[in-house]
């Protein structure tokens, strides 16, 4: 009897070509259509007290500030087939690394990772298994995975 092997979730990873809210937005509409923008589930690494309108405004100053750090995730729970999680890691040297976060089941994470990849303009790309990968920051992340 062979033995199943159980992936759970796959995030991919790719290292987009520009730091750009466009850019997010291209992922975002691709992968979860109508998603709901979110409402405070931000992170930065900033001592500043910084609050912002809304989604627009934070991808905006996230653009802008190339060295500030920010991670945002995306997940839209109702008509999202296939349960993606889309998430942005801004990283403090003027990169933006899009991951997306699917059920793994080792057969459709690689179309993923490619079609993540085609959308951001990037050959730089990987692929875990229920961890986050290990990267410093944008430079980190392109001599680990290209």
């Amino acid at each position: 009897m062979s033995q199943k092997i159980i992936y759970n979730d796959a995030i991919c990873f790719v290292l987009s070509a520009k730091r750009t809210k466009e850019a997010v937005y291209s992922v975002l509409n691709e992968f979860i259509p109508g998603y709901k923008t979110i409402e405070g589930d931000y992170a930065f690494n900033s001592t500043s007290n910084l609050t912002f309108i809304d989604e627009d405004e934070i991808l905006t100053y996230l653009e802008n500030n190339e060295t500030e750090r920010g991670a945002i995730d995306w997940n839209k729970k109702q008509n999202n087939p296939n349960g993606i999680m889309v998430g942005a890691h801004f990283t403090t040297d003027s990169h933006l690394i899009m991951s997306l976060t699917v059920s793994g089941d080792g057969s459709k994470e690689g179309k993923y990772l490619e079609l993540l990849k085609s959308i951001l303009n990037s050959t730089i790309g990987v692929i875990y298994y229920n961890l986050f990968p290990g990267f410093k920051d944008g430079e980190d992340f392109k001599r680990r995975y290209k």
